[in-house]
C-alpha cells in the first residue's frame, strides 16, 4: 500500500474553529505515522467533517503539508454542502493535490444530491484534464459516476 486516503476526524460543532487544535493533533500523528511507514495519506474533502470546508482544508494542508501528506479532491462533495470548486478550492489546492475524485453530483434547489450522468464542475474537470496533458502538476484522476447511470439491474443493464 502506497497511498492511504483519510479524512479529518468529526469536531463538534462541526467543522469549527474550536475542533482545530484536536484536529490538528490527531492528522499530525497520523502523518507521522505515515512518513514512518514510507506511506502517502491523501485528505479527501468529505460533506461533513473538519476538511470538507475549503478555508479549513486550506489550514490544514498550508501548516502540516509535507510529502507523506497530500490531497483528492472530490468535486461531489464540495457541491454537496454548496462551494464551488473553481472560486473556493483550486486557487489555492492544486500545490498540494495528489488525486482527482471526479463524480456526479448537481445541486437540486435548496437539497443537493447524486444525479447520474449529470456532472456539475465540467469546467474544472477540463481544467484539470489540461494541468495532467501539459504536466503543470502531477496528480492522478479518479472518475465515478453515480450508479443509477448504469439503469437497473432488473432490466438487464448490469
Amino acid at each position: 500500500v502506497s497511498r492511504i486516503r483519510i479524512f479529518t476526524p468529526e469536531t463538534d460543532p462541526k467543522g469549527s474553529e474550536q475542533g482545530w487544535p484536536e484536529v490538528r493533533a490527531w492528522m499530525k500523528e497520523q502523518i507521522e505515522l505515515a512518513q514512518s511507514m514510507d506511506v502517502v495519506l491523501i485528505h479527501e474533502n468529505d460533506a461533513r467533517y473538519y476538511g470538507a470546508f475549503p478555508d479549513n482544508a486550506r489550514r490544514l494542508f498550508e501548516e502540516l503539508s509535507c510529502p507523506n501528506f497530500r490531497a483528492i479532491f472530490d468535486f461531489g462533495n464540495s457541491v454537496l454542502i454548496g462551494y464551488r470548486t473553481m472560486r473556493d478550492w483550486f486557487p489555492w489546492l492544486l500545490p498540494f493535490l495528489d488525486t482527482l475524485h471526479i463524480k456526479d453530483a448537481k445541486e437540486v434547489g435548496v437539497k443537493r444530491g447524486f444525479a447520474p450522468g449529470d456532472l456539475d464542475h465540467v469546467g474544472a474537470a477540463l481544467i484539470a484534464h489540461h494541468c495532467v496533458k501539459h504536466s503543470l502538476y502531477g496528480f492522478e484522476i479518479a472518475m465515478m459516476t453515480a450508479l443509477g447511470a448504469a439503469g437497473s439491474v432488473a432490466d438487464g443493464a448490469a
